[in-house]
């Protein structure tokens, strides 16, 4: 949301929880659209059931604070394992 309004695109919100099964009735109300930007995930669910599907690719960045802390977090997770 925040790149289209920063480019000021005037769209439309459609919005589902995180591992939503589509219905039939989505899928219609989503086709209706005239484009349909998606995450990378959604879009390998919905590609081939729309047309006018599309995605904007994400990268996920820490920043040094959160890179360690996510780091000592899997190292204790793993370390569960051995």
């Amino acid at each position: 949301e925040y790149f289209l309004n920063q480019h000021k695109i005037s769209f439309e919100h459609l919005n589902f929880k995180d591992h939503h099964n589509f219905t039939k009735q989505d899928l219609k109300v989503i086709s209706s659209k005239p484009n349909l930007l998606t995450t990378e995930k959604d879009y390998m669910r919905l590609k081939d059931s729309l047309e006018n599907c599309n995605y904007i690719s994400v990268a996920h960045v820490f920043f040094q604070e959160g890179k360690e802390k996510l780091q000592r977090e899997l190292e204790g997770f793993m370390n569960q394992f051995v």
